[in-house]
């Protein structure tokens, strides 16, 4: 187990990170659940960090600690953005989409727009609406605005995570 435990880490930690995002969504009683992922992101890797320190192996403990750490952090984050999208993927990604399309333009999006991109009516209704409840999309005069920006970054690294490997901002493209 000893030998093993550096390659255990980040699973370990994506376990912990499964868990918390689960017991922080219930507690939440079903709402913020981009916040539920996000705690149980920096809930994984605490559980990483504090994996790597009880059990640094080798004969320079900080040397075998750094490069453990070296890998294991690219490893925890690859596994939790795939947890992250397998989680996601009924819940917001046509909210993400919409959201990053507006914040990419300052004269705002049209309703009309947006029903020809998204025309599953009812679902864009509905995902437009918990926007707009939250705070996160203001509609003003037919059109939609950003209110809060707390979607943006994670807009952003989605996007660049998907222009890195598809060569391009969407599948469609």
């Amino acid at each position: 187990m000893v030998i093993w435990w550096p390659l255990i880490a980040p699973v370990a930690a994506l376990a912990i990170n499964v868990l918390g995002q689960i017991v922080v969504f219930r507690w939440q009683h079903g709402r913020h659940f981009l916040r539920s992922i996000a705690l149980g992101f920096l809930l994984g890797g605490a559980a990483l960090m504090i994996a790597q320190c009880i059990y640094p192996p080798g004969s320079d403990p900080f040397e075998a600690w750094s490069k453990a750490l070296l890998v294991n952090l690219p490893c925890y984050a690859a596994l939790s953005y795939c947890f992250f999208n397998f989680a996601n993927l009924g819940q917001s990604s046509i909210r993400v989409r919409i959201y990053a399309r507006v914040a990419a333009r300052s004269d705002g999006v049209s309703v009309s727009e947006i029903a020809r991109e998204y025309n599953e009516a009812m679902l864009m209704e509905m995902r437009l609406q918990r926007l707009v409840e939250s705070g996160d999309l203001v509609l003003r005069d037919g059109r939609y605005f950003l209110g809060r920006k707390r979607f943006v970054p994670i807009a952003k690294v989605i996007f660049g995570i998907k222009r890195l490997i598809l060569g391009k901002g969407s599948e469609f493209e």
